[in-house]
């Protein structure tokens, strides 16, 4: 796991593979959202004839990969920090903040996890130019949610254990 000496648990295992796989699916997105756009420019101005849903299905592909991403990048301890008085703690207080921030995290997390179930769940309509229902793109955010959750939780147990930091 970043930030410290690798964890040879099966669960740590499990979840360096997860996070391989959720990059992996970001890049694949990345790159399917810059295929798209290259095809509706080409459709736009070399053809003549705008694709009509281009632009939604970028926007429903940037916001997966914007929430799967934050995953990431919490569990790569990437995300933007301002640690400027942190460092000037001591390593217990300092281990301290660490765990206070994934719980922070984490309840973020879970409340995104239940009311984003909710809210993909009743959401009975359809996308107003792909006919998908918008359950599929509302469910990035319990997806993430629950993502960001279980990082949070395994950086909880990272920071607990006598091998961290």
């Amino acid at each position: 796991m970043p930030g410290g000496e690798r964890e040879t648990s099966v669960f740590f295992v499990v979840m360096e593979r997860f996070e391989k796989f959720l990059t992996g699916a970001c890049a694949v997105l990345l790159a399917s959202i810059t295929a798209i756009v290259l095809v509706s420019v080409f459709f736009r101005y070399v053809l003549g004839d705008a694709l009509s849903w281009s632009e939604e299905a970028s926007r429903f592909l940037v916001v997966y990969v914007g929430l799967i991403g934050a995953a990431t990048a919490l569990y790569r301890d990437e995300h933007a920090a301002f640690t400027a008085v942190l460092v000037l703690f001591p390593k217990r207080l300092q281990k301290a903040c660490h765990i206070l921030n994934y719980l922070l995290i984490g309840a973020f997390a879970g409340v995104m996890l239940v009311y984003g179930v909710g809210l993909a769940a009743d959401s009975g309509a359809t996308a107003e130019i792909i006919p998908i229902p918008m359950w599929i793109p509302l469910m990035s955010v319990p997806l993430s949610g629950g993502v960001l959750l279980l990082v949070s939780l395994l950086k909880i147990v990272s920071e607990l254990s006598p091998k961290a930091r």
